[in-house]
């Protein structure tokens, strides 16, 4: 079952937390903050909530079916509940404020051929810098596993606070 959803009008996704086999849901390009409706979609496996203001995705936690999961260009500068997402083997997440790969090194089950698409985030300073300790652990520990990994080490300036 596949439900995609969206517009301007769109901000309130309460609806969903009733459908009990879905496995794609898509959301995209609204003005949704809230993604608590989504906790506990156990059958999920794909879910793209891309182009909204999310800033918090903890709803997310222990989703361990999703196997794909596009946050693409939201408000987000944590992503604590991927650590709990072993399931995963797409993660995008670019054009957010993330600074921090610390959840995607504890989830052992993101490994070799996997993606981690993390453009446009906050990692570094700048453009020009290079990661720094603990980022630079991180993605060290990251691509030992052998995880496919698109990434440019900062966002917009403005956008990361510097």
């Amino acid at each position: 079952t596949y439900l995609r959803v969206g517009g301007d009008n769109l901000t309130d996704i309460s609806g969903v937390s009733g459908l009990t086999v879905i496995d794609e849901l898509a959301v995209v390009r609204s003005p949704v903050v809230s993604i608590e409706a989504i906790e506990g979609l156990n059958t999920l496996t794909r879910l793209i909530l891309a182009g909204n203001l999310i800033e918090d995705i903890t709803p997310l936690d222990g989703l361990t079916g999703v196997e794909r999961l596009n946050l693409d260009d939201n408000r987000l500068t944590f992503m604590t509940a991927v650590a709990t997402m072993t399931g995963l083997d797409d993660l995008s997440v670019n054009g957010n404020k993330i600074s921090d790969l610390a959840p995607v090194v504890a989830n052992l089950g993101i490994t070799s051929g996997d993606w981690l698409r993390i453009v446009g985030n906050c990692l570094a300073q700048n453009l020009n810098d290079v990661l720094v300790p603990p980022q630079s652990h991180h993605m060290i520990e990251i691509q030992k596993r052998s995880v496919n990994v698109q990434w440019t080490p900062d966002g917009n300036a403005g956008w990361c606070g510097n």
